[in-house]
């Protein structure tokens, strides 16, 4: 998998932003998404700290580094401001890579 070191990308649209965000763990990249209002990201932004990468968030973009082994944690989706029942597939994909067991659980 080629990485995403040093790569900006630019993405309007919320849930293409939140899934390069969340994905960009995976790869031990360094990426930037723009056009994005920071606090709508706050849960994934959470959880991506939680388990050991670096969030920077500026006014319209946020920031994901994701240089050290990756950590497990438990996420349960709530509603908004919540964790985001659409985002279980990639921070599944996340956790399948991190050390130790995790745990997703839907919560409706």
């Amino acid at each position: 998998m080629k990485t995403a070191q040093d790569r900006i990308f630019y993405h309007p649209g919320s849930d293409r932003s939140r899934n390069i965000y969340a994905c960009s763990s995976s790869d031990k990249g360094d990426v930037t998404v723009k056009n994005v209002i920071p606090k709508h990201l706050e849960a994934i932004s959470a959880k991506l700290l939680e388990i050991g990468c670096e969030v920077e968030e500026f006014d319209d973009a946020v920031r994901v580094v994701s240089s050290k082994p990756l950590h497990h944690t438990q996420v349960t989706t709530l509603p908004y401001p919540g964790f985001p029942t659409d985002m279980q597939p990639q921070i599944a994909v996340v956790l399948g890579i991190s050390e130790g067991t995790s745990t997703v659980t839907e919560y409706f």
